[in-house]
This record gives structure tokens, sequence and C-alpha cells, in this order.
């Protein structure tokens, strides 16, 4: 096994005894929209003034998520160009977009609310002149426009350029849940798009109150990402767990998913599974080489070696942030006789805490 899976079951011995208590349940995590504890470090745990949950969208947000939305709210909007330019022309440029304001489905049957503007010439626009950021307005208030997810400052200005199409995020101000700004965008909203020019160019988005049942993919199995890296307890049986990473690979493209199963043999000794396998982004489902390690020693005075031995594989699918399902098909016995460990079947597990920055809602 490489470097990355090695280095996995050195921080997963050590993170083991985490399962012999209770870090955290899904109940004990603050709401959207509610305040930190009063003695919150000064390292903020979460967003608290996130308006959809943490794991529902992942940066860079793409163009084209509209598409998957039966509900989605599609008009042509007039754009001015930049008024600040010094290019005359630029200054009296104009160009009518397409704007499209659409929901993405999220965990616990919540959502994100976004717009896409675009340009008639796509990814291919000529520098020389361009159009500028809208004003975006809902519950009387100038909403925050985001182009990456999950922040607290981020966020585009009224005449930005719009150099090409691009997608937004429709997102909270920080300190939104003192000030009590703070927006459920999955209610029925009229959303206002003001290119600035008169009040006679405000262009309305009717939005529908979110229903997830409208949405197949609010049904099916979470997206695998680093939401998922944490400890998990098996459900059947005490101080029988795991530890999952998902590694971002160097080509920013795959991911690397890596897990140590602590888990006993026959005669209730424990005994050690490990896996490591390449994914794609975006996929729902992962399945994975098992492997077990002999011929080590506690503390060796000299250099020792293992010996790895293929038990397996194991597929992994999350049905929510909470729980991870493991369908596994494995064998030891030809290795360790009557005190191997083989079978088939799936075993779920629950999430036994949450890694901070990466709290999954």
């Amino acid at each position: 096994m490489n470097r990355i899976l090695a280095r996995a079951g050195i921080v997963a011995a050590a993170a083991f005894a985490s399962f012999a208590c209770t870090l955290a349940t899904a109940a004990d995590m603050p709401l959207a929209g509610a305040a930190p504890p009063a003695n919150s470090p000064a390292e903020q745990f979460i967003n608290p003034d996130r308006s959809y949950p943490t794991s529902c969208l992942q940066a860079p947000l793409g163009l084209g998520l509209f598409q998957n939305d039966p509900n989605r709210v599609q008009k042509s909007v007039e754009l001015l160009g930049d008024a600040n330019s010094s290019d005359a022309t630029e200054r009296g440029f104009k160009e009518t977009v397409t704007v499209t304001a659409f929901r993405v489905p999220c965990a616990g049957g919540l959502s994100a609310t976004l717009i896409e503007i675009d340009r008639p010439c796509g990814s291919a626009c000529p520098s020389a002149t361009y159009p500028t950021m809208p004003r975006v307005v809902a519950f009387n208030r100038i909403l925050r426009v985001a182009q990456d997810p999950n922040t607290f400052f981020s966020s585009v200005r009224e005449h930005a350029p719009l150099y090409t199409s691009s997608v937004f995020v429709l997102e909270n101000v920080y300190g939104a849940h003192n000030a009590g700004d703070f927006y459920d965008y999955g209610q029925a909203f009229t959303l206002t798009v003001n290119n600035l020019e008169s009040t006679n160019n405000l262009i309305d988005f009717a939005m529908p109150a979110y229903n997830a049942a409208q949405y197949p993919e609010a049904a099916l199995a979470m997206r695998i990402s680093g939401y998922m890296s944490t400890n998990w307890a098996n459900d059947k049986q005490e101080k029988d767990g795991m530890i999952v990473q998902v590694y971002d690979g160097f080509d920013f493209a795959t991911r690397i998913f890596a897990f140590a199963w602590f888990t006993y043999d026959n005669n209730h000794r424990p005994f050690w599974l490990f896996g490591q396998g390449s994914l794609n982004n975006g996929v729902r489902t992962v399945t994975v080489p098992v492997v077990y390690y002999t011929g080590g020693t506690f503390v060796p005075p000299t250099s020792t070696t293992t010996t790895s031995k293929t038990w397996g594989t194991a597929t992994f699918t999350f049905a929510d942030c909470n729980h991870m399902a493991v369908q596994y098909t494995g064998d030891a016995s030809a290795d360790q006789g009557p005190t191997g460990t083989s079978g088939t079947g799936t075993i779920t597990f629950t999430r036994a805490g949450y890694v901070n920055g990466l709290t999954c809602i």
C-alpha cells in the first residue's frame, strides 16, 4: 500500500480509542441560524449563518446545475456595461443574458438556492466588453451572493465584471443570526434582479417553496467527499468501528478513499483491516480492495517487515451525513485458520463525531 494508506493506519490506531466515548450526535449540532455557545473558542466550529447545509455544495460551483431542478425559473435580463470604465464603448455596453434561479437538494430535506447568469458568448467571451453584476434582492434586503460555497465573507458586489457565464449561491451575511437577517431560502419568496438602470428594469423570479419529493436527487445517496472523513461506530457491536479519510488527488479531478476497520477475529482478538481506492469526484459509492497485515511486532528493537494479505473488498455508500453502509466480501481463514474472519454482508455504521471545519449536515 502507498504512503497515504500507511499514514491512515497510523492515524486510525491513535484515534480508535475515541470509539469508547460519545463524541457527538446529529442532535447536538447547531441548526442553521443558531448562535454558537457562549463558551465557544476563538476558532469557529461551523458557520452559524449558513443558508444551507455545509456539505450541500462543493467548490467550484459548476454551470448547468439548474438542469436538475424541475422548478427552476428562467428569464432574460438586460445588463449594463462598466460605468467606471475608461472605455466609452464599455460604458455604453448592454447585453441580454439568461438568468436562472434554481435550487440544489441537500441532506435532511433542505436545499441551497443559486442563480446562474449565462452570457450569449458562454465561456468564449471577448475581454474588451462585458456586462456587470446586477443587484439581487429578496426579503426587502440586498442579498449576499458568492461564487464559492460555505464562506463567511466572500461575495460578488453589484457592478462587478461578468467576464463569462457564472453561477452564484445565495448566502446570509455574517452575523445574520444576531441581527435577525437570517433568510430561509427554502420557503416561497420573490427574488428580484435589478440592473440598476431604472425602476423599469426590475425582473422578478417567483420561487416556489422547496419540496424535496419533487427532486429525484434528494433520494439518492450522498456524493462522497471529505465530509465523510471521521470516526464511524458499528451499530451492532461496541468498540468496533472505522476511521474513514477522503483525500484530494494531486490531479484535482479524483479523490482517494482510505479506511481502517477495527474489528475482531473468531477468537475475540483485535483484527485490523485496511483499504484504499481512487474515485472520481461526484460519485455516490466506492468499492475498494481490503487487506490485513501479518508479521509485525510491538515496538520492534530493529527494523521488521510486515506482510500484506488480501482479504477481499468493501463497498461504501452514505445515505446521509450520519449513516454509512458497508457491503463486504472477505476471507482471512486461509492464513489464520479458525481465527480468521470471513463472510459476506452489509453493516451500517453511525457517525461518531464531526471533524472541525468539515461538519456534515
